[in-house]
């Protein structure tokens, strides 16, 4: 299987455009970084040692405007990381991370994560003023890890970023305190985000649901944010399906399947102009 494969033995460190074309260069990759021929950074295999301690890397690419797919890659506790990079494509790479988050991407646009196999206790991080990025058809499995359990996350200043069909499987047994997927409330440029059609599915075994319904245990399929839309989801499982802080979002045509009947929204303060129709909450 892994004949085919570049094994590295340290991260790939990309940080301009100018390294990303001398990086193709020595590795014969395909493409010339436009878009209609974007460079192809393929089939690349890194595992690094186990550690709770440091950080781990497939790949770290900085201040790159150039046109680039990352596919088929496999990493094995390492990330992918980017910052201030535009037209990136994460596209059919498994990861298996457990050091949190499996991919992340900080102040960069018109990216695309798809495809994707992610095994991780924090599965995409999307941070600092990311807009315009796309995040479709990948299957994340959340795998507990103390105080730092996340799905997909937006934080800071974001918007226009579309969470669009994918599936997300919890198999943690002692959470606390978990949002699957997470927007930050009251951030002033987080704005006409649109979170639809994800499934997401606490796979717990049902000797622990009347555990669950004995403690507090506050796990929440979307935390909402400001002046977003959430629409078509299906959240089976959780506790909690949604929870709000002073939020305007959009959240229309969701079926829920709480393990508890869903008082999350009870303890937010939406806005006047909050529109929470045509929702279907079919508690367990």
């Amino acid at each position: 299987m892994y004949m085919a494969y570049t094994k590295l033995e340290k991260l790939i460190n990309i940080e301009s455009d100018q390294e990303l074309l001398q990086f193709a260069k020595k590795y014969h990759l395909k493409g010339d970084g436009t878009k209609e021929n974007p460079i192809r950074i393929s089939k690349f295999i890194i595992k690094q040692p186990s550690s709770t301690q440091y950080d781990y890397f497939l790949i770290v690419m900085l201040n790159t405007t150039l046109y680039v797919i990352i596919e088929d890659c496999i990493a094995v506790n390492a990330q992918i990381y980017l910052s201030n990079c535009k037209h990136v494509c994460i596209l059919n790479n498994y990861l298996h991370y457990i050091q949190s988050p499996a991919i992340k991407l900080s102040d960069c646009q018109h990216c695309t994560i798809m495809h994707n196999t992610i095994i991780s206790s924090s599965c995409i991080n999307l941070t600092s003023a990311c807009s315009n990025n796309i995040v479709i058809n990948n299957t994340c499995i959340v795998i507990g890890k103390k105080d730092i359990n996340d799905g997909i996350t937006c934080q800071f200043a974001h918007h226009h970023n579309i969470i669009c069909n994918n599936y997300i499987l919890l198999q943690f047994t002692e959470p606390k305190i978990f949002h699957v997927i997470q927007l930050d409330t009251n951030l002033k440029y987080q704005l006409a985000n649109a979170i639809m059609d994800n499934i997401i599915v606490y796979k717990n075994p049902s000797q622990e649901l009347a555990e669950l319904l004995k403690e507090e245990v506050f796990i929440y399929g979307i935390r909402l944010g400001e002046l977003n839309t959430i629409l078509n989801n299906k959240i089976i499982n959780l506790p909690y399906a949604f929870v709000c802080e002073d939020t305007s979002d959009i959240v229309a045509y969701n079926i829920t399947y709480t393990i508890k009947s869903d008082r999350s929204m009870e303890y937010g303060k939406p806005k006047a102009n909050f529109r929470y129709v045509y929702n279907v909450n079919a508690n367990l």
